[in-house]
């Protein structure tokens, strides 16, 4: 038995996989596990949570576990950050051989499993990874104060930037203040004070689907916002292209993503090429990909498939109250 968790800076997700019979025998799925988005004791408890779950549904307890790996945003950012993500697995799991790797390299197996190409993994933050004659190489996922272009929070933070001039009638409509003033459950000027002072990723994060639904509805500048953000994410993808002796394989993964085809047909117009997508709850199934290759097991693309499928169909089982808090499934 295998176990992949993925986490990141709205939630995680953790599976196990028999190998022998690739039949997926639980899911968990919890809060944030970012450890620059929620502190070392919060981080640690979702994860837990999800391991948990995604365990009582395989009637299995941790020490069954032969093979594991941890897929954490914020992963590579420094040593300090690695060691902690390290030091913080070990201790949840009394385990010292299970793998520990930024959430884009399971991100990339999903996607493309050994073969070369181009990922851009848009959801809290932003990341991308391209592999070309098998080196795989990072892009981008200079955290959400930096960078995290394209991103949900970078949407997000746009739309309240742009909702400052609405506020302060330089725009004259103001959907972008009253769909903040909503989202947040108090007056403008005091969620703007409040995500000031409270710096919270997650939170602000949460408020680009509803930049979305306004840009679906018609909103020109909420349309504006995601047009930069396909703009940024097009950007990378023909920039990191050109390293190419030929079209590569491009797929696009991600909450981003669930913006629609509006927005992921911007990306795909601006590349001239098309692109696969992948959501960002399905990116633990990358891990699962990235054990199984160093087991030799040979997964194919409908290998592949057929355990996103299977997630899919568990996941619905579960049901919304259990995991709509914290994902989309499409």
């Amino acid at each position: 038995m295998i176990l992949s968790l993925d986490g990141g800076a709205t939630k995680t997700v953790a599976v196990v996989l028999d190998e022998n019979e690739m039949k997926i025998r639980g899911i968990g799925v919890a809060g944030p596990a970012n450890l620059v988005a929620v502190p070392r004791d919060v981080a640690g408890s979702n994860m837990m949570k999800a391991i948990n779950d995604s365990l009582n549904d395989s009637s299995l307890t941790i020490r069954e576990i032969e093979r594991a790996i941890f897929g954490l945003s914020g992963m590579g950012d420094s040593r300090e950050l690695d060691q902690a993500g390290i030091n913080l697995i070990r201790s949840l799991t009394s385990r010292e051989d299970f793998l520990v790797v930024n959430d884009g390299l399971p991100a990339f197996a999903l996607a493309h499993i050994d073969d070369d190409g181009i990922v851009f993994a848009g959801g809290t933050g932003s990341v991308a990874y391209y592999r070309l004659h098998g080196v795989t190489k990072r892009v981008g996922g200079w955290n959400w104060f930096i960078g995290d272009d394209g991103s949900a929070s970078w949407i997000a933070k746009r739309a309240l930037n742009v909702a400052t001039l609405e506020y302060d009638g330089i725009y004259s409509e103001r959907g972008i203040v009253e769909e903040a003033e909503k989202y947040f459950r108090m007056e403008f000027r005091e969620a703007i004070a409040s995500v000031d002072r409270q710096q919270n990723k997650r939170l602000v994060s949460g408020f680009a689907p509803r930049v979305s639904e306004l840009a679906m509805s018609g909103y020109p500048r909420a349309a504006k916002i995601l047009e930069e953000s396909a703009e940024y994410v097009s950007n990378v993808v023909i920039a990191l292209s050109r390293k190419f002796s030929q079209q590569p394989e491009i797929s696009l993964i991600g909450g981003t993503m669930q913006a629609g085809k509006a927005y992921t047909g911007q990306i795909m117009r601006r590349i001239g090429s098309a692109a696969t997508i992948f959501y960002g709850y399905q990116v633990a199934i990358g891990g699962l990909i990235i054990l199984l290759r160093k087991a030799d097991f040979t997964i194919s693309r409908p290998s592949r498939d057929n355990l996103v499928e299977q997630m899919s169909v568990i996941l619905k089982r579960k049901g919304r109250k259990y995991w709509g808090e914290f994902i989309k499934v499409e």
